[in-house]
């Protein structure tokens, strides 16, 4: 019996050997190359980003429609898209802003016209200052209430601060005589 047993226990741990060497795994032989390596790590967790940028405008409105993602054309940008310098991420209504251009376009061609109706207004405060300096050489003066007192010209300004007084309310008078309806002569 115990020669018996001896032959089992040999059996048995030459047939566990021969099991164990069978399933062992093969492997293959490649001839050596020069290429890249990949590497790939399968984990679970939660992927940070080492910076996050919050993007703005620098101008408010409504906007109309978002860029195209310059990594897939066919969708648009969205939240986590990566982006490059330049892209454009949405286009905003232009619509106040036109109409806020054209009001100070409007603003300055008026401020335009105004300047040149003052240019003239002052062209012929000159023209009637010279008048009234070619009267008064020739005896005729000015009278004080409707005329371009000389403390109100100066000459290094260039202009007249009573230019709003038309030529036909300039009453003028000689030494010896007074115009009908004008207050008289000093």
């Amino acid at each position: 019996m115990k020669a018996t047993l001896m032959t089992l226990v040999l059996l048995g741990v030459a047939g566990g050997g021969w099991v164990y060497y069978a399933q062992r795994p093969t492997a293959d032989t490649v001839a050596i190359k020069q290429g890249d390596l990949l590497s790939t790590i399968g984990a679970t967790g939660t992927v940070e980003p080492e910076e996050v940028v919050d993007v703005g405008a620098q101008v408010m409105g409504s906007i109309l429609e978002f860029g195209p993602d310059p990594h897939s054309p066919t969708k648009l940008i969205d939240y986590g898209s990566v982006v490059k310098k330049g892209s454009v991420l949405a286009t905003i209504d232009p619509t106040p802003y036109e109409a806020a251009l054209a009001q100070a376009e409007a603003a300055l061609e008026r401020s335009k016209a105004d300047m040149l109706q003052l240019e003239a207004k002052h062209e012929q405060a000159e023209q009637e200052w010279k008048r009234a300096q070619a009267d008064s050489s020739s005896g005729w003066r000015l009278l004080v209430p409707w005329s371009i007192a000389r403390r109100c010209y100066s000459p290094t300004s260039r202009r007249a601060t009573s230019i709003h007084t038309p030529a036909s309310k300039f009453y003028a008078c000689s030494s010896n005589s007074t115009p009908r309806g004008s207050p008289s002569c000093w």
